[in-house]
C-alpha cells in the first residue's frame, strides 16, 4: 500500500495510480488485476517473470536490467528526509545528517545520493511504509526516508505524527 496512490480496503484495490492505471487498461483493451504487495516481493514477482508490471519503481541501473521504464512518468515523486516537527534537525546538504540514524523501507530507492550515503550512524529497514511511520512514532529513529513526500505526510497525520521536511 502506498495511501493515497495504492490502497487496499476491504480487499479491493483502490487509489489514484489504482484508478490511472486501470483507465489505460481499459482504454487499450487490456483485462489487469491489480494485487497489493510488499514491495520487495512485488519487485521479485517482476523480475522472475510472474508480474508483468509493477507501479511505481524508481528507475536505477539494477531494476533496468529486467524492467522496461516509460519515457513519461506516472507520477512526480518528491523525495525527502523528514522529522517530528520542533525536532530541530536541518539539513542544508546530507553531511549535515551525519552520525544520525534513519529509517528506510525495504527495497526501496531513494536516490543515488542517499542510497550511496555512508554518513548515517545506522539505516534502520522496516518492511512497509506503515510499519515505518508506526516505529518512527514511538521514536525507534528520529528521522525518515520519504519515498515520497505526500505519501508520508499522509501517513504521519493518519497516525496523528506532525512532521517537517529536514532535507
Amino acid at each position: 500500500e502506498w495511501p493515497p496512490y495504492v490502497m487496499l480496503e476491504k480487499e479491493q484495490t483502490s487509489g489514484i495510480q489504482v484508478e490511472i492505471i486501470l483507465t489505460l487498461a481499459r482504454q487499450l483493451g487490456f483485462d489487469i488485476e491489480i494485487q497489493v504487495v510488499p514491495w520487495k516481493r512485488a519487485l521479485m514477482y517482476v523480475e522472475k517473470g510472474n508480474a508483468d508490471a509493477v507501479f511505481t519503481p524508481l528507475r536505477n541501473e539494477e531494476r533496468e536490467k529486467f524492467m522496461y521504464f516509460t519515457s513519461e512518468p506516472l507520477i512526480i515523486q518528491k523525495l525527502a528526509i523528514v522529522a517530528k516537527k520542533g525536532s530541530g534537525i536541518k539539513a542544508t546538504g546530507i553531511d549535515d545528517l551525519k552520525g544520525r540514524s534513519v529509517g528506510v523501507v525495504r527495497g526501496y530507492v531513494y536516490g543515488p545520493e542517499f542510497d550511496n550515503y555512508q554518513g548515517f550512524k545506522s539505516k534502520d529497514v522496516t518492511n512497509d511504509d506503515k510499519q515505518l511511520i508506526r516505529l518512527f512514532s514511538n521514536d525507534r529513529f528520529p528521522m525518515i526516508a520519504s519515498s515520497d513526500e505526500g505519501v508520508t505526510k499522509y501517513l504521519c497525520k493518519q497516525a496523528g505524527v506532525e512532521v517537517e521536511v529536514v532535507y
